[in-house]
């Protein structure tokens, strides 16, 4: 009887020891990784904030109407201004995907479709895209981005039979 008092004691205060252990070290091991994870923002050490929240704000998504031969903005709730879409002063657009739809028509095989556009001071720069001319539509992606820079007017070319073509991106400073 005396040996099981003993044993219950030992145990007992074994479970003590490590409920005590439980509670205390997620405060201590918490103060510890904080200490080792601060990071100071000096002059010397910058470290670069972004604003996730308005990062939503900078997507741009242009459709490009062959007819007119520009490309116009759409806004978030579907309208657009029916006018030649420019980046803004002091940014930069880059182009992340194309999507392209062309139409079955007689004769044609292939169709293709281009953006274009002059920077100011520059010379004109085009990107071409060609398309079976079998009424399917295809998306083109670029994981680095196609960059347009700032005071660029996006216009658009095309050959071919094309329903539409649709230009995605986001803005981002200089």
């Amino acid at each position: 009887m005396q040996v099981l008092k003993r044993l219950s004691m030992g145990f007992g205060s074994i479970l003590a020891a490590a409920l005590l252990l439980a509670v205390a070290a997620p405060k201590a091991t918490h103060a510890l990784v904080a200490a080792l994870v601060q990071v100071t923002n000096t002059s010397a050490n910058p470290v670069p904030v972004v604003d996730v929240r308005s990062s939503t704000e900078q997507t741009v998504e242009l459709a490009c109407t062959f007819t007119a031969g520009y490309c116009v903005q759409i806004n978030a709730d579907g309208s657009y201004v029916d006018a030649a879409w420019t980046v803004p002063s002091g940014m930069q657009y880059v182009i992340k995907d194309v999507e392209v739809s062309s139409t079955i028509s007689t004769g044609v095989t292939f169709s293709t479709f281009g953006v274009q556009w002059t920077p100011p001071g520059g010379s004109l720069r085009l990107e071409r895209w060609s398309v079976a001319a079998d009424g399917t539509t295809r998306e083109y992606q670029f994981p680095s981005g196609i960059v347009v820079l700032s005071g660029s007017t996006i216009t658009c070319t095309s050959a071919g039979s094309l329903n539409y073509g649709y230009v995605r991106g986001y803005l981002t400073a200089n």
